[in-house]
């Protein structure tokens, strides 16, 4: 994007981080008032890594569209095993970056549409995003359970196109770039899931 648009969403993007705080965020400002043009990076290869051998869900295989079209559709299959039982409650810390300006940028937690997204803990990840109904499409219809409680076995989805059109309620600024995502769930027996993610995002 050149000209005034994409000044407009330098300068709005560097509004937001600069009510983040923190060094990083302070730095990127810098970088935009000297006049340097890097809002969106060079796409980084989409790649997810379990970060603990011991907990109970491990992903062996997740393949996406990369980068990751917004405003459009994606394809994604994915395979994982989930070695016991998994019961509420599930305590989840998720850590969102973006990239932005050479600095790694966290991500506040948001309320979109009264979902919290973002950089959020939530103190039962089960209650937060327990389906009104059934398990909606792709996770039902392939068998991947979608609340609580998961039973052991091993999980597929096939390759399945999804929708990437995103709610307009979610701030521009968190349009294209990279993005690093870390997770972390326990249960009352341990250890549920550990991920680290890293992707991109273009279109909008």
């Amino acid at each position: 994007m050149e000209g005034a648009g994409k000044n407009g969403i330098e300068a709005s993007f560097v509004a937001l981080v600069a009510a983040w705080g923190g060094g990083a965020a302070a730095a990127a400002a810098r970088a935009a008032a000297e006049g340097k043009s890097a809002l969106i990076s060079s796409p980084i290869p989409f790649k997810l890594t379990n970060c603990d051998p011991e907990a109970a869900i491990q992903m062996a295989e997740v393949v996406v569209t990369d980068p990751i079209p917004i405003g459009s559709a994606a394809t994604v299959s994915a395979h994982g095993t989930v070695s016991r039982a998994v019961v509420a409650p599930v305590q989840t810390s998720i850590t969102l970056e973006k990239e932005f300006y050479g600095h790694w940028l966290p991500v506040p937690c948001l309320t979109v549409l009264g979902r919290r997204v973002g950089s959020c803990n939530y103190v039962d990840v089960c209650a937060e995003f327990k389906p009104r109904t059934s398990c909606p499409p792709p996770l039902g219809p392939a068998g991947i359970p979608c609340a609580c409680p998961v039973a052991a076995g091993a999980y597929t989805l096939p390759p399945t196109v999804i929708s990437t059109v995103v709610p307009k309620e979610l701030p521009k600024e968190l349009g294209n770039g990279n993005y690093r995502v870390s997770v972390v769930m326990k249960d009352a027996v341990g250890s549920v899931a550990c991920y680290n993610v890293q992707f991109s995002t273009v279109g909008i």
